[in-house]
């Protein structure tokens, strides 16, 4: 390569210039040893191969400068000039140290973030990759090499553009400097000294997350251990990485004994989002953490992260296991109406269920974790402060209260009332209600009348019923409890209980309801389909779906901000009115308990009873009890008892032929 810039002496390589006569008139020539000036042979053979015109460019352009702005000028000042100019293209360009702290704010920095904002991209699924990453990086590495491999003057031209526009070490009045001839010329080595500066960031990031960068050796066999994963733990056996998948297994199969399979399903989803989030994502700088390594400041990260997660049961998300938490969080981070985040309640179910996991892994592994410091991992803690905007909404909409007498009467008055402009289809949906679906009619007056879950409810079974005689009367009771684990559960030991069939059930016609199961044979009272959990989800749907419509409706702005009810809110219907009944509070705290399954503890958390009346309930007292409370509800039920009078011709039976 010969310019007018610089020679060629004995295997040497040279930089002259001719300094203007008003500035020097005794030495009309300066020249230099390029390898003098870069000090290192090795440095100077680097730069000979890769990058010698731009280097040589740069150094005449900024001479250019210096000249115009001195009066005079000596042999030994330009030579300390030149020799600073390219210390200084050095240092600002080839950064390769990771001095973080100190470069903040400082123009090595303002040098770095220019080409860091103009590297980052969005991929094909709209996830953004900050130009600092590996990921960036290697992408912006490639598209300079294939122009230095193809030597295309093309494609040397555009990545030299590129770069020029998103740096401002070379001026624009320099650039204009260089001639016609000489362009060509200057985006190659421009681009090969690009090339140097984007593997000098790759190994700053590499630095920085912990990453050994692989001989190509080290690299195909790790590839074939990827390839075939179950060789890791024979070439690694003695490690000291997290088993997550053990550990998960064996917390959840601890539990599976005594838990719900909802819940189990629940359970593994906290857990695998958080084995994703500890074990990071290099291309979006997040690292990779161990459970025993954890300090203050990665739990802090760990609660930052928790903030940002998106409800993954939306329909792109469900790869969200292949993917990791990591990418989804930056995939969905734009579009924050269609992806919602959880609500303060469930970000806290889900860390509850990562400290229980944390205490019962000390167990499992205490050689490894037997020294984990809980006291730590209990700053893992999501408080609304620390919610996102939007989630801070969705937690506001999320309060609870109660449904009210009103509301309910009004909606067992509406529900199958005769519209003026579809008379008919109130009377499809009654019909289709106790005949077709009596699931549906029954499930709401069985809720109401014994508080009793909506699981249990849809698992009663015809040999659950009893009729006895008791002072003359004829009392019929429901019991439930666990008959097949495979299709019936109940929360607690204390679910296990005998319930009244109370009058405001049997005036409604439920008996007939229970005969014509009994005489058909039936084993369930429902027939309803068994979803994957072994539950029969579709008991309380139908109520789910009509109660949030009629609200809308007709009370929009009482829950303008509250969650719309659901059928769990008839069980606390029923305990609101037993509570407001006429009995002592000690008795009714206790009474409650034995009818809808509850423990004191859970049923009010500031009242401790340690020895109560053990004995179920007797049952005529319960029917009695259960008869006197006010529901606050006549008009409505009466409203049903006249219909299902009709249905059942005036014949409603009071007592079970069993």
């Amino acid at each position: 390569m010969k310019t007018k810039s610089c020679f060629q002496k004995n295997g040497v390589w040279y930089f002259r210039k001719k300094i203007p006569y008003n500035l020097n008139k005794k030495t009309p020539i300066f020249r230099i040893s390029l390898m003098k000036l870069l000090s290192k042979k090795g440095y100077y053979k680097h730069l000979f191969n890769s990058s010698l015109f731009f280097i040589i460019s740069y150094i005449d352009n900024k001479i250019e400068l210096l000249f115009l702005t001195r009066e005079n000028l000596t042999l030994k000042e330009l030579n300390e000039y030149v020799i600073g100019l390219l210390q200084r293209y050095e240092n600002e360009a080839l950064n390769q140290d990771n001095h973080y702290i100190k470069d903040m704010g400082s123009r090595r920095a303002d040098i770095e973030n220019k080409r860091y904002e103009a590297l980052a991209y969005y991929d094909d699924l709209g996830v953004k990759f900050g130009g600092h990453t590996e990921t960036a990086l290697k992408k912006e590495l490639s598209e300079l090499e294939e122009a230095f491999n193809k030597d295309n003057i093309g494609l040397y031209r555009k990545k030299a553009d590129d770069i020029l526009k998103r740096q401002d070490i070379i001026k624009p009045d320099e650039i204009e400097k260089i001639t016609d001839d000489m362009l060509p010329l200057f985006a190659e080595n421009l681009v090969k000294k690009e090339i140097e500066v984007i593997r000098a960031d790759i190994k700053k990031y590499q630095k920085l997350m912990g990453k050994k960068e692989s001989s190509s050796n080290l690299g195909s066999i790790e590839d074939f251990i990827t390839q075939y994963p179950q060789l890791r733990n024979i070439i690694y056996p003695k490690n000291d990485e997290d088993n997550w998948d053990f550990l998960i297994e064996k917390f959840l199969s601890y539990k599976n004994q005594k838990t719900q399979v909802n819940s189990i399903r629940g359970n593994r989803t906290d857990l695998q989002q958080f084995c994703s989030l500890m074990l990071g994502d290099e291309k979006f700088g997040v690292p990779k953490r161990k459970i025993m390594d954890c300090r203050l400041e990665d739990i802090e990260a760990l609660k930052r992260l928790y903030t940002q997660i998106p409800v993954v049961q939306h329909q792109d998300l469900t790869n969200w296991r292949e993917k990791g938490m990591i990418y989804i969080i930056n995939f969905t981070k734009n579009d924050v109406e269609k992806y919602k985040k959880p609500v303060l309640s469930g970000l806290k179910g889900k860390i509850k269920t990562i400290k229980r996991f944390l205490k019962d892994i000390k167990l499992y592994d205490p050689e490894k974790y037997g020294n984990l410091n809980l006291e730590l991992w209990d700053k893992l803690n999501v408080e609304y402060k620390d919610l996102t905007l939007e989630a801070q909404i969705l937690t506001d909409k999320n309060k609870k209260t109660y449904l009210s007498s009103e509301i309910l009467n009004n909606f067992l008055k509406d529900r199958y009332k005769k519209e003026e402009n579809d008379r008919g289809q109130a009377e499809r949906n009654f019909t289709r209600h106790t005949k077709a679906s009596p699931h549906i009619f029954w499930s709401v007056v069985l809720a109401i009348f014994t508080g009793a879950r909506g699981g249990e409810l849809a698992q009663i079974r015809v040999k659950d019923f009893k009729k006895n005689i008791v002072n003359d009367e004829v009392i019929h009771s429901l019991t439930l409890r666990i008959t097949d684990k495979e299709k019936q559960s109940l929360k607690n030991e204390h679910s296990s209980r005998t319930i009244p069939i109370t009058n405001f059930l049997i005036d409604l016609g439920f008996l007939n309801f229970v005969q014509d199961r009994i005489d058909n044979k039936a084993d369930f009272i429902f027939d309803l389909k068994i979803n994957k959990d072994g539950d029969r989800k579709d008991f309380p749907l139908s109520f789910n779906l009509d109660i949030k419509v009629y609200i809308k409706n007709n009370y929009a702005d009482i829950y303008e901000d509250y969650k719309l009810p659901a059928f769990h809110d008839l069980r606390a219907y029923f305990v609101g009115k037993f509570l407001n009944g006429e009995n002592d509070n000690t008795n009714k705290l206790l009474q409650l308990k034995q009818l809808i399954g509850h423990t004191t503890k859970d049923l009010h958390k500031d009242i401790t009873i340690h020895h109560y009346y053990r004995e179920p309930i007797e049952i005529l007292k319960a029917k009695e009890l259960i008869e006197n409370l006010d529901f606050g509800i006549e008009e409505g039920y009466n409203i049903l008892k006249e219909r299902m009078n009709i249905k059942y011709n005036f014949e409603i039976l009071k007592e079970l032929n069993i």
